[in-house]
């Protein structure tokens, strides 16, 4: 927390994983603090409360495992199909003719 660009304000950098403007302003109000937002304000602040709800649920959401093994799964996928010098060709008896 450091002090904001306009008088009486404050700059305060967080982590979504851990905290949220909304919990923040309601800490804050319950200090004493108090905030003077005018409609465009509370717009802007629903919509980051919306943003840091969907940030958050984003972060706890496992990851699907092909992005995790990518390698992988291009490999399994390789081993399936045909590749090489392949030849359909049944092995010779022995006899060169």
């Amino acid at each position: 927390m450091e002090r904001g660009p306009a008088p009486r304000s404050l700059r305060i950098r967080y982590s979504v994983a851990h905290y949220s403007l909304e919990g923040l302003q309601k800490a804050l109000q319950k200090e004493g603090f108090v905030f003077n937002f005018s409609l465009l304000d509370r717009i802007r602040h629903t919509l980051i409360h919306y943003c840091e709800d969907v940030q958050y649920h984003n972060l706890k959401t496992p990851e699907p495992r092909t992005k995790n093994n990518s390698q992988e799964v291009f490999v399994k996928a390789y081993e399936q199909h045909p590749h090489g010098d392949h030849v359909d060709m049944p092995p010779e008896s022995g006899a060169a003719k």
